[in-house]
């Protein structure tokens, strides 16, 4: 007995602790889907395999780097053929990106390079048969595609010391070092393997010059290798007329790199090209690029980066001051313009942060000195966002095609990020777009930026005067997931702004009111709390939907479902029990939403207050996981419907083969029936054809009896079973499974005479799908062992 309480307090120890538990678990789970259905969607691998069994690839394919490294640590030697070029190459950049997030450890750098080294000398002589192809070495020049100066420095030295050379083309080398874009390889290539640069560039023939400017501007490191190519190899080609595509390119430099080289006559090309009154929209690469900037850049996910869009805006400045001859100064002195904020911003920044660097000691200062930068570089960008847009966009909006609608959705943007409301009436007309697609698009950008000022304004934008409800706005549905980058950032935007944008929203009953009611629920129940113990902020929102009711009591109004609130089960209950005329509650998906939650005690709530149309008969059929239809089925008494066709596509394991429990209930329920009572239907949908144990286990219940033919909807009759289980016995079905116990199992159930010719099937099958594939060479061996055992 001692014994026994002794395992039972070290197991609650073990799983009292959250983070052993969801190693234990995240371990079982692999495990478990190894070798149970292998027709999981997103398996990576069909079987279990040893340590011992595991193979070069089959790590890197299922990413147990780990267990490479150890591998690599205790020197193991991997056999002839296991190593392959594409795993090799991602075994040796994961490496790097190992070192770049830990740049700081220069203990874990060291033991990456241990790990690389030890490797490679390990394996050099596979590695080196891997490389000689047509009697040609090509092993270096893999080295550069890898962009690990560690491995190039690696098999330089190897060839060093076996007193060899390399036999590759210095000058390919270089040129493959540019295309890869490693500036420490390129550095290293060029100062310890070419050495001559002068000859490696006299060489070059015109086209040749065009396809190395090409490769680097291709890079995303084009400005610093670009840099490279002309102050360390004075790169000076012979022909400045580059491709169409190389021109592109040219407009995603830093913008003093795109001057020097205009001053170089690379650009002419490209001003040529832009001459064009047939190509005038190629211009609009610079604007689509920067509009993006503006549209995106609420949630901190933009497309492009601040630096990037101030470099396209000058750049596109310059262009027009060659361009448009008549309005070259105009563009000359916004350039001017742009050029004395970026030096002051720099001067307030570099003055803020030497203050710092004079008062570490002090906390305060150095606090009141980096809200002085951000105050300094917000200002800076709103004033490089309004050059942009009524200094250049303006001026060049036609000429880039740029729609009236696209201009003051760009303009609402700016207007909602920075508060500017005297631009809604110096630029948004309404005479350029119908008043009703306006205020939509109000109310839509409004959503990114929790603007409540702005819709207030609508009223005022319009002579007529405007009713919301003929707006189209975001006419969606709130069970419908949005994108984030459709709504204001919950997590930055303070909980008072967000309740008055809320309040806006509905004093003007727009249709986005339900949608952002549930964003503010789902995702802001800690700033619903801050500094609010006695609930203030759900009195508000409660206060805010009582006040819409009541101005709209002339108004024939649909009630808010209770679906809302389904997201955050504190505030679900708080509104039920302080405020239930306020929302409807017998509806479906309020119950549906919250049994797919798997919270139990969200579900035994609505259970013992009946709420969202909860049935006994029905609702079981709606949870996801066996955890709920347990406690459901034999807690609270709920019973399955015939219909668990959604229930047959859930993933198995996440599901905890809640399936299998589902059809064991019903044939439990219907045997419990007296023969005179019609039995319950068992609707399995036809996903069934692609789930082999499914299959399998409908076959096994079927031949012993529990499951009668006339109960199954859709094969009621004998043709449609034979079909159902026709794969079952087919050799070829089971092993595309790639399940080695169901081929086992097939193989052990047939007669003695046809097991050599299944032997021979098996073995043949499996080999045509992969010969070099170590886990199907497994389930070979386990099934030879299998055959000799019995």
């Amino acid at each position: 007995m001692e014994c026994s309480d002794r395992i039972y307090t070290l197991y609650k120890l073990v799983f009292n602790n959250i983070f052993l538990l969801k190693k234990i678990f995240k371990i079982v789970r692999g495990i478990n889907r190894q070798i149970t259905n292998s027709n999981i969607k997103n398996k990576s691998y069909t079987q279990r395999l040893r340590f011992d069994e595991v193979t070069f690839c089959w790590m890197i394919k299922n990413n147990f780097f780990e267990l490479l490294y150890d591998k690599v640590k205790i020197d193991i030697e991997f056999e002839e053929n296991e190593i392959e070029e594409n795993e090799l190459k991602l075994f040796i950049q994961h490496l790097i990106n190992n070192k770049n997030n830990n740049n700081n450890n220069n203990n874990n750098n060291n033991n990456n390079n241990n790990i690389l080294n030890k490797f490679y000398q390990r394996n050099k002589k596979q590695i080196k048969t891997l490389f000689l192809k047509n009697g040609e070495n090509k092993l270096f020049s893999f080295s550069i595609t890898t962009n690990n100066l560690e491995f190039v420095k690696i098999i330089q030295r190897d060839i060093h010391i076996n007193n060899q050379e390399i036999v590759e083309d210095n000058s390919i080398l270089l040129d493959l070092a540019f295309k890869c874009g490693n500036l420490d390889i390129i550095k290293f290539i060029n100062n310890e393997i070419v050495k001559n640069q002068n000859k490696y560039l006299n060489n070059k023939n015109i086209q040749q010059e065009l396809q190395l400017i090409s490769n680097v501007l291709e890079l995303p490191n084009r400005n610093e290798v670009l840099s490279y190519l002309l102050d360390q190899l004075k790169f000076s080609p012979k022909s400045k007329k580059l491709n169409e595509n190389n021109n592109y390119k040219l407009i995603l430099l830093d913008f003093n790199l795109f001057k020097r080289l205009y001053n170089m006559g690379w650009v002419e090309s490209l001003l040529d090209k832009f001459k064009q009154n047939s190509v005038t929209n190629k211009f609009s690469s610079i604007t689509v690029n920067c509009s993006q900037f503006i549209t995106y850049n609420h949630h901190n996910n933009q497309l492009i980066t601040f630096n990037t869009f101030l470099n396209h805006l000058q750049i596109g400045l310059y262009l027009l001051s060659q361009i448009q001859k008549s309005d070259s100064l105009h563009y000359t002195e916004t350039l001017n313009k742009i050029n004395n904020l970026i030096i002051n911003n720099n001067l307030n920044n570099n003055n803020n942060n030497n203050n710092n660097n004079n008062n570490n000691n002090n906390n305060n200062n150095n606090n009141n000195n980096n809200n002085n930068n951000n105050n300094n570089n917000f200002i800076f960008e709103r004033e490089i966002k309004r050059i942009f847009l009524f200094e250049f966009l303006k001026k060049v909006k036609d000429m880039v095609l740029l729609t009236n609608e696209d201009w003051v959705k760009l303009i609402l943007n700016f207007i909602c990020q920075y508060g500017d409301y005297n631009y809604l009436f110096e630029e948004i007309n309404n005479q350029w777009i119908n008043s009703d697609v306006t205020c939509s698009m109000i109310i839509d950008v409004s959503m990114k930026y929790a603007d409540w000022q702005i819709i207030d304004i609508i009223k005022d934008l319009f002579k007529e005067g405007y009713h919301f409800d003929h707006s189209r706005g975001l006419a969606i549905s709130h069970l419908i997931k949005l994108p984030p980058d459709q709504f204001f950032n919950p997590t930055t935007t303070p909980i008072s702004k967000q309740l008055k944008f809320l309040n806006v929203l509905f004093k003007y009953n727009t249709n986005i009111k339900e949608t952002i009611l549930k964003h503010i629920i789902n995702n802001t129940l800690d700033k619903l709390k801050e500094n609010d113990d006695n609930g203030e902020n759900f009195k508000k929102i409660a206060l805010i939907i009582k006040y819409y009711y009541f101005s709209n009591i002339s108004t024939k109004l649909e009630y808010l479902n209770g679906n809302l609130l389904v997201g955050n089960e504190n505030i679900f209950k708080y509104f039920y029990e302080n405020y239930r005329d306020l929302f409807i509650w017998n509806h479906e998906s309020i119950s549906k939403l919250i049994i797919k939650s798997n919270n139990l005690n969200f579900i035994e709530y609505i259970h013992n207050n009946n709420i969202g149309g909860i049935n006994k008969q029905t609702s079981i059929n709606h949870c996801e996981t066996i955890q709920v239809a347990k406690f459901m089925y034999e807690k609270l008494g709920y019973r399955f419907s015939g219909s668990l066709n959604n229930i047959s596509e859930l993933n198995e394991w996440e599901s905890g083969y809640l399936f299998y429990y589902s059809i064991q209930k019903l044939i439990e329920y219907n045997n419990s029936l007296e023969e005179s009572k019609p039995k319950i239907e068992i609707s399995i949908g036809l996903d069934i054809y692609r789930n082999f144990k499914q299959r399998k286990f409908i076959y096994n219940l079927y031949t012993n009896g529990l499951i009668k033919n006339y109960t199954l909807v859709g094969f009621q009759s004998e043709l449609k079973l034979i079909n159902l289980f026709n794969a079952i016995n087919d050799i070829n079905h089971v092993i595309s499974t790639g399940n080695c116990k169901y081929i086992k199992d097939f193989i052990k159930n047939q007669p003695q005479s046809l097991r050599n010719l299944l032997y021979k099937t098996t073995f043949s099958n499996l080999q045509l799908k992969n010969k070099r594939n170590k886990s199907i060479n497994f389930i070979n061996n386990e099934i030879i062992k299998f055959f000799k055992e019995n």
